[in-house]
């Protein structure tokens, strides 16, 4: 499966879960927040994952400017 079919799948998902909340924002985040609270462990896995690749990123630009 290539990279547009992922997102087209994805795009698909986010429809569906939408229009079971009848497109209404309030009640679409509404779902997700109890949905977080369901996963707590893989929303903090996300957070620590970013946070990683922020410092790593910050790191390499640190070396890059220091070796020009």
């Amino acid at each position: 499966m290539n990279k547009d079919e992922v997102i087209g799948r994805i795009r698909d998902v986010r429809h569906i879960i939408s229009q079971e909340h009848g497109h209404d924002p309030h009640r679409l985040v509404q779902y997700y927040i109890e949905l977080q609270k369901q996963y707590p462990q893989l929303i903090q896995l996300q957070e620590n994952t970013q946070r990683d690749e922020r410092e790593e990123n910050l790191e390499a630009f640190s070396i890059e400017c220091k070796n020009q």
